[in-house]
């Protein structure tokens, strides 16, 4: 019974392949789940995963907010907790029936409190390459690649506190859902 239940949901939603999925779907809007792993100064290495929600507002752009997320550092003074989100603007263009790419960019905000150092609101700037392949019409697997800086005094990245003017590369995974 567990079988069949996998394979049924497997069909539905992950076909092998389909014919145009990203233009025939009437589903534009698309919620993200996107996970990162990024190299910054001195080497340091971060992750961070986090959601977010975009509307389509034409055939190749997109709005909405991103980076929605939740933070914490070890520190010597505590542990310093963050919460993050910010405006983002996508723009796609598909490269065929399953594929398109991407082009983002997004302020995320932060606001830092904790480790006995005083409350702390922080941004950093991007732009993302993503790479989609579309596995059904409601379903696409994303490569990302992101540049980011630092543009305030701090800003937290699990699990470090990185300083300011610091510049981001990551690499990530995206999961998005077409509604």
């Amino acid at each position: 019974m567990k079988r069949c239940l996998f394979l049924l949901i497997t069909v539905l939603f992950f076909p092998i392949s389909g014919k145009s999925q990203i233009a025939s779907s009437p589903w534009t809007n698309v919620f993200v789940a996107d996970v990162n792993l990024a190299f910054g100064p001195s080497t340091t290495a971060t992750w961070d995963p986090s959601i977010g929600f975009r509307f389509q507002i034409n055939d190749h752009f997109r709005v909405g907010i991103g980076d929605v997320s939740f933070g914490s550092a070890d520190l010597l003074s505590g542990t310093r907790y963050a919460i993050m989100g910010g405006p983002v603007v996508e723009y796609l263009a598909p490269i065929n029936d399953n594929l398109s790419v991407s082009i983002l960019a997004g302020i995320p905000l932060q606001d830092r409190w904790g480790a006995s150092i005083a409350h702390a609101f922080g941004a950093a700037p991007y732009v993302s390459g993503d790479l989609d392949y579309h596995f059904s019409p409601v379903f696409s697997l994303a490569g990302i690649i992101r540049i980011q800086d630092i543009t305030t005094d701090a800003y937290l990245r699990s699990p470090r506190v990185l300083p300011s003017s610091a510049l981001i590369v990551a690499f990530g995974l995206g999961f998005h859902f077409y509604l």
